[in-house]
């Protein structure tokens, strides 16, 4: 945000009026540990790229943080008709301990920060999971407070070291649909043994290790599909180069 700066007009409200006419669910997507934007504009509230120990996550949930978001979901469900979102990245991110997390430490673990060098993995991962909790308590709160009946795609963990942070969550409980980027069929098990039988959806493009093919598997095994791709910055389509994108079409015309 803003990946289009210059842009006139609501842009999404419109896609869904359009969407909506076809007969169409729209979506909007948010995405939680990485926001460039805010983190230019609260550079005291992210975690500087040279301490990240992912680079491309450096957005702690924090209190802050965590208002702007919230009105963010507000507003996009005053202002437009989107029948859900995308929630991506949905994590706290591997903790460095700049002031900000300390903050957090305080509220969330409700005792004072015991120096970076006392805190223990136990305590960290325990920290890591209060934070999604909470985040996700203040967004169901926003969404409710606006449009109940609005759905939720989470985007779940890809690996399996990840696993530990999201067993048993209310997220994982409450969330209405479940989105498995991974390229692994395994993974989308994973999901489905966290969240029952609430819709998972594998995703089939997006990164080169995709395989379009195992479409037959996931339909066999019960999830729905999912693809996305980057647009063309002149045509605002997929590049024809896509393969995927093109087996995809293929895909979707057979079922």
């Amino acid at each position: 945000a803003p990946v289009t700066p210059g842009l006139q007009g609501n842009f999404l409200k419109r896609l869904a009026e359009l969407g909506h006419d076809e007969g169409l669910e729209v979506h909007g997507y948010f995405c939680m540990a990485s926001n460039p934007w805010y983190e230019q504009q609260h550079p005291d509230e992210a975690v500087p790229v040279r301490l990240s120990p992912n680079p491309r996550q450096s957005m702690p949930l924090g209190s802050k943080y965590l208002d702007y978001v919230c009105r963010c979901v507000e507003e996009a469900l005053s202002e437009t008709e989107i029948d859900g979102f995308l929630l991506d990245w949905f994590t706290e991110v591997e903790p460095v301990w700049v002031p900000v997390e300390q903050e957090m430490y305080v509220e969330l673990m409700n005792q004072r920060f015991p120096g970076i060098e006392g805190v223990t993995k136990a305590e960290t991962l325990e920290f890591q999971r209060r934070a999604i909790n909470r985040a996700w308590r203040r967004l169901r709160e926003s969404v409710r407070s606006i449009r109940p009946d609005v759905k939720i795609l989470l985007n779940v963990p890809i690996l399996p070291q990840v696993y530990p942070l999201y067993e048993g969550l209310d997220v994982m409980k409450e969330c209405e649909w479940f989105l498995n980027e991974s390229p692994s069929l395994d993974n989308a098990d994973w999901t489905r043994s966290q969240v029952g039988d609430k819709p998972v959806l594998h995703n089939l493009t997006g990164w080169p290790e995709h395989d379009p093919g195992l479409w037959t598997q996931a339909v066999e095994r019960g999830y729905h599909l999912f693809g996305y791709a980057n647009c063309d910055a002149v045509t605002t389509l997929p590049p024809e180069s896509n393969k995927h994108i093109a087996e995809i079409r293929k895909i979707y015309h057979l079922l």
